[in-house]
C-alpha cells in the first residue's frame, strides 16, 4: 500500500470525468497544450516505422487501399486527417494532436486518484518518453486504454460498459499488443 500526503489525494476517488471539485478546467487544458507546444522545440525526428505509416497513409489517400492490414488501418485513416497539409506541418500537427489526446486521457485517469494538479504533472512527466516512442500509434492505443479505465472507474451502466469495451477494442485496433488488456477484462 502506497501512502501519500493527504493534500495530494483527491477527496472523491470515484468522480465523474469532469467534476466541480477535481475536474478539467480551461486553464488545465491550456497548460497541457502550452507544454506540448514547448516540447516541439526539443530535437526529434520520425523513426523508421513512423515514416512507413506516413507512406501508407499517402498510398491510402491516392489509391483507397490499405497495403498491409496487419499494420493498424485505423491509424492510417487517422493520419489521413493530416495529409492535406504539406510535409513538415502535417507531422507537427499530428504530433500535437496525438500528444494532447494522450496527455488529457492519462490525466483523466490519474485524477481519479490524486488531485488534478498532480495528475497533470504525472502525465507530463511521461510526455518526452511517449513522444519519442516509435511508432506514435502506441500513444493512441495507450490513450484509448486510459479513457476506457477512466470510464470503468467513474461510470456504471450498460452504455458505459459498452463504451469501455469499445475503447479497449479501438486500442487493440491501434496496436495489437493491447489485446492482453481486453482479454483480461473479458475473462475477469
Amino acid at each position: 500500500m502506497i501512502l501519500y500526503p493527504k493534500r495530494w489525494v483527491s477527496s472523491k476517488l470515484q468522480g465523474s470525468f469532469i467534476s466541480r471539485e477535481n475536474g478539467f478546467k480551461i486553464k488545465h487544458l491550456l497548460i497541457i497544450l502550452i507544454i506540448i507546444l514547448i516540447s516541439l522545440f526539443f530535437p526529434w525526428e520520425l523513426g523508421g516505422e513512423a515514416w512507413i505509416y506516413w507512406f501508407w497513409a499517402r498510398v491510402f489517400k491516392e489509391t483507397g487501399h490499405f497495403i498491409i492490414l496487419d499494420r493498424s488501418p485505423l491509424y492510417i485513416i487517422y493520419l489521413n486527417l493530416f495529409t492535406w497539409m504539406q510535409y513538415p506541418l502535417s507531422v507537427i500537427a499530428e504530433r500535437i494532436v496525438t500528444s494532447f489526446i494522450g496527455i488529457v486521457s492519462m490525466t483523466a485517469l490519474f485524477k481519479q486518484y490524486v488531485k488534478i494538479h498532480w495528475a497533470i504533472f504525472a502525465s507530463l512527466i511521461w510526455l518526452p518518453f511517449l513522444q519519442t516512442a516509435d511508432p506514435p500509434v502506441q500513444f493512441l492505443g495507450l490513450s484509448c486504454t486510459c479513457l476506457a479505465m477512466t470510464i470503468r472507474i467513474t461510470r456504471k451502466g450498460r452504455f458505459w460498459n459498452a463504451l469501455f469495451y469499445t475503447l479497449l477494442i479501438i486500442s487493440y485496433l491501434f496496436r495489437p499488443s493491447y489485446l492482453i488488456i481486453l482479454i483480461t477484462f473479458v475473462v475477469w
